[in-house]
Formats: structure tokens, C-alpha cells, sequence
């Protein structure tokens, strides 16, 4: 507890400081309109940063009786997620492809599942080049399965730190990464009852696969 205590302070301390700084910045009489936009902007990349934060704390506290199965479009919920994603500044530039196969309406929690996605997305843009990096997002609708791979042509993870991708507060080559994203990803989708692994036989850059059951729950 006093660990998780101290990485929440030190993560929500880093945005404020620097909101405060750039609110500050902003006060200032004889900064251009150039200046006073990335100002802005440096704002509310941080409220972003907390707002995450926050959400993702959330989502940690959540069992899995907070599940709210419904009829939902796979399609609809990863096309979204990806606009959720690109409209962050700082993946404009990211190419961010989908392609879906077979049955694309069943049964899933909408909102939970678009968040795992989401993070998945989120992970892969952090570790791609932000000016050349691609990430593809194959859907495949079957009977009773929904399957999601998520692939980046980023550096990869080494061997060493395969096996705590997965853990609550692991994170590796990012400066601001919380460590939280795939420990929520993997929650949800075992609170729907399915699983998510990483594909350790991708040669370059990296996988995840996630399958939850589609059909409708009896």
C-alpha cells in the first residue's frame, strides 16, 4: 500500500508542477500568441496525464460484478478507441490501421473493453517512432470468441521483462508511463472471462492478443 501511495504522489505531483509553472507562463504580458498556444497545450497534456491517472486508479477498483454485458459492435468499439487515441497532439503522425473479419456484433461490456483497447493503443503509440511509428489492430469476429491483436513495429520488449508485462506498476522505456495500462487491460478482459497474452514470437516490434467470449451469456 505505501508503495502504491508513494508512485501515485510522485505521478500526480510531476502534471501539477508543471501546471502551475505553465499557468504562471501564462500570466506573463508580452508573450506571443505562438507561445501562449504551446503553453496551453502543455496544460492540458498534463490535465490528460492525471486524467488518466485518475481513470485508471478507477478501473483498478472496479470487480468483476460491475460488468454490464450487452449487444455491442466490435467493429464500432475499436474505431473509436482509435479516434480516442489520435486525438492526442503527440500521436497526429502515428498510422493507426484496423481490420476486421467475420461477426462483428455479440455480446461484451462496451465501455470496458474500448478502455483495454485503449491502453493496448496507448502502449504501442509510446513505444513507435511519434513521426513514422505504425500500428495495425486485426479484429476477428467467430461464433463464440471475439479476437483482438494489437501489433506496433516499435523496438519491442526484451526477454527479460516479458513475463511482468502484466504486473501493476511495470513499465519499460517510457518517461511517462504509469505502469497501470496493461495490468488494467488484462483485468478487464479476464473479468470477461477471456484472456490476453503477449505474442513472444514476433520478431520486431510487438503483439498482444486478446480473446473474450462473444456469444450471448446464458
Amino acid at each position: 500500500m505505501s508503495r502504491m501511495i508513494a508512485f501515485i504522489s510522485h505521478d500526480l505531483r510531476q502534471p501539477l508542477t508543471a501546471i502551475l509553472a505553465n499557468a504562471e507562463l501564462l500570466t506573463r504580458p508580452n508573450i506571443s500568441e505562438m507561445e501562449r498556444m504551446d503553453f496551453y497545450q502543455e496544460i492540458r497534456w498534463d490535465v490528460d496525464r492525471i486524467n488518466e491517472l485518475v481513470s485508471s486508479l478507477l478501473e483498478c477498483s472496479k470487480g468483476r460484478d460491475s460488468l454490464r454485458l450487452a449487444v455491442g459492435n466490435i467493429v464500432k468499439t475499436v474505431e473509436h478507441a482509435i479516434r480516442m487515441t489520435c486525438a492526442r497532439q503527440e500521436f497526429h503522425r502515428i498510422v493507426i490501421k484496423h481490420h476486421h473479419k467475420g461477426r462483428a456484433v455479440g455480446w461484451f461490456d462496451c465501455s470496458r473493453l474500448e478502455r483495454a483497447v485503449v491502453n493496448l493503443v496507448l502502449n504501442a503509440c509510446e513505444a513507435v517512432d511519434p513521426g513514422s511509428g505504425q500500428i495495425v489492430i486485426a479484429t476477428t469476429g467467430r461464433k463464440d470468441t471475439v479476437e483482438i491483436d494489437v501489433s506496433d513495429d516499435g523496438p519491442g520488449i526484451p526477454a527479460m521483462v516479458q513475463a511482468s508485462v502484466f504486473r501493476p506498476f511495470v513499465t519499460y522505456g517510457k518517461a511517462q508511463g504509469n505502469g497501470l495500462g496493461l495490468a488494467i487491460a488484462k483485468k478487464i478482459v479476464e473479468d470477461h472471462g477471456g484472456m490476453i497474452r503477449l505474442d513472444e514470437r514476433c520478431e520486431t516490434g510487438t503483439s498482444f492478443k486478446i480473446t473474450i467470449p462473444f456469444a450471448s451469456p446464458r
